[in-house]
């Protein structure tokens, strides 16, 4: 007879989802391992996946990351959700012929009224003769592609066309040392190869797990942006460990993943905006209980972001850079105020200043002078 799925608290959820998420334990390993472990950092926010990594490392340099976009280890894509993460070369390589087609299909949604009577073929192997000769911006593809298709707006025919291609968003955009516009190319002109025709979601699948696990198909929908994930949890059958969530869904996990006990410690961590653990799960009580909505800021990353106490979303901070006169493009001095959604122990209180000051040395970078403000 078949065995009925042990029931996992939500707490114990939360744990053994900070504890993949390296926000349990700060991980030990090299920048570029802790990206595949993660399956990919949300990087819309371009200097964001640098506070990722920080926070999850017991050692980090912006430095670290910004070699391995110089060696084109790792790349910054339009991939799950059609939103922009940093993963592997060879994860993006192997997942865009999954999530891309989600992308053609938003684009083609908000852009489609306005390249009515255009063959959207055409449109979109010119914008690829263009992005491959040259690394291009929106606004510089939209100009050349309106060369091609006068009386259409540029916006359009640049994002219509992009949303039908596979591309790289390619650096200084993302690096710590230095910054640009975004621009774009080709991965068989960044990369050198193309991506995989057709593969199959069964790895894609089993990676979520690892990274954001137990979770149920809603949770691996949620954060893919795929469908149809059930058949993939059937097919894999006997190879997934399975499990109840507080509320009697299904959750499936490796039979071999940590899952701590839910009675572990978790210590204060700052979190940067668009993290993914934020748009991992269908279902995100395991760690707000209150259901309350992420933030989705403006901006390039690194100046604001949320702060989790005992595993939960507790707050939020933002970091001002000031400059009182002195020579040069550096900073003066740093302040990380810190505003709670309520209030916390007098211990806990104690961790978020000793943490936030780390923080704000991370980022003012040294001899800047920092402080932390709690409210």
């Amino acid at each position: 007879m078949p065995t009925t799925p042990p029931t996992l608290s939500r707490r114990a959820l939360n744990r053994a989802t900070l504890c993949r998420q390296l926000l349990l334990d700060r991980g030990t390993g090299r920048p570029y391992d802790v990206i595949h472990a993660l399956a990919g950092m949300q990087a819309q926010a371009p200097l964001a996946p640098h506070v990722g990594l920080w926070t999850r490392l017991a050692r980090y340099s912006p430095a670290e990351l910004d070699e391995l976009y110089d060696g084109r280890r790792v790349v910054r894509s339009n991939l799950m959700r059609a939103t922009v993460h940093l993963v592997t070369a060879d994860d993006a390589l192997a997942w865009q012929g999954l999530v891309g087609p989600v992308g053609a299909r938003s684009v083609q949604a908000a852009f489609g009224k306005r390249l009515i009577g255009i063959d959207l073929d055409e449109l979109t192997s010119a914008a690829l003769e263009l992005l491959t000769e040259a690394e291009l911006s929106t606004a510089e593809l939209g100009r050349q592609l309106v060369r091609r298709f006068p009386g259409y707006d540029a916006d359009a025919l640049a994002y219509g066309a992009r949303g039908r291609l596979a591309l790289i968003h390619v650096p200084p955009r993302g690096k710590w040392s230095a910054s640009a516009p975004t621009r774009q190319t080709t991965f068989a002109a960044y990369l050198g190869r193309e991506p995989q025709d057709a593969p199959s979601p069964d790895g894609m699948f089993l990676r979520y797990l690892a990274a954001y696990g137990p979770a149920s198909v809603q949770d691996a929908q949620t954060w893919s942006g795929l469908t149809r994930l059930s058949e993939v949890a059937d097919r894999l059958g006997s190879k997934l460990a399975t499990f109840r969530g507080p509320d009697g869904r299904l959750l499936y996990d490796l039979p071999d993943a940590p899952r701590p006990s839910e009675f572990v410690p978790a210590p204060v961590r700052f979190l940067p905006e668009y993290d993914n653990l934020f748009f991992g799960y269908a279902d995100r009580t395991r760690f707000i209980p209150d259901l309350r909505k992420p933030p989705i800021p403006p901006g390039n990353g690194a100046r604001t972001g949320t702060l989790f106490v005992d595993g939960e979303w507790r707050g939020m901070w933002k970091i001002t850079l000031t400059k009182k006169g002195k020579a040069g493009p550096d900073p003066d001095s740093a302040v990380l105020a810190v505003s709670l959604f309520e209030k916390v122990s007098t211990d806990d209180r104690a961790a978020i200043e000793r943490e936030g000051a780390e923080l704000a040395r991370f980022i003012a970078g040294p001899g800047v002078g920092t402080s932390v403000e709690v409210g």
